[in-house]
């Protein structure tokens, strides 16, 4: 009978892996609160790396900086969720605003984000506006998908 059940639920979660990536979904950058976090440890069959470009080691309040989102090897990107916090406390910090193939997102789990504006991009480029003097070291946060699940 414990067999049985394992044996079920062991069905159930790979037939509910499909309906957790899926490119339309927004608000899952992996950042603390945010809606979930996937990894390479269960989807990683493509061989490919989604790319961060642009982003500053170190930056100055209020200067706008481009990044771009690209892929290297594997397949193209099908989405991606991303959002900037502060290291200590976690809140979103700086303004992300949308250039080519991006759009910006809002959602309960994450106030400000960028994804995809249309799946299956190979890249996009964006906008970071750094935060006010004062809010410290910041982290960016993303969670993609390359492929179809």
């Amino acid at each position: 009978m414990h067999r049985s059940l394992a044996v079920l639920l062991a069905v159930l979660l790979v037939l509910t892996l499909p309906a957790v990536a899926r490119p339309s979904y927004i608000g899952y950058s992996g950042a603390p609160g945010s809606r979930g976090s996937c990894a390479e440890s269960c989807h990683g069959s493509s061989g490919g790396t989604i790319t961060v470009s642009g982003f500053p080691a170190s930056y100055e309040p209020g200067q706008t900086y481009s990044i771009t989102i690209g892929h290297s090897g594997g397949s193209r990107i099908s989405n991606f969720n991303l959002s900037v916090r502060a290291a200590t406390g976690g809140t979103v910090t700086g303004t992300l605003t949308a250039g080519l193939n991006s759009a910006t997102y809002t959602h309960t789990s994450e106030a400000q984000g960028i994804h995809l504006s249309a799946s299956s991009k190979d890249s996009c480029i964006f906008t970071w506006t750094a935060p006010d003097p004062g809010v410290g070291d910041v982290r960016l946060y993303l969670a993609g998908l390359q492929g179809t699940s």
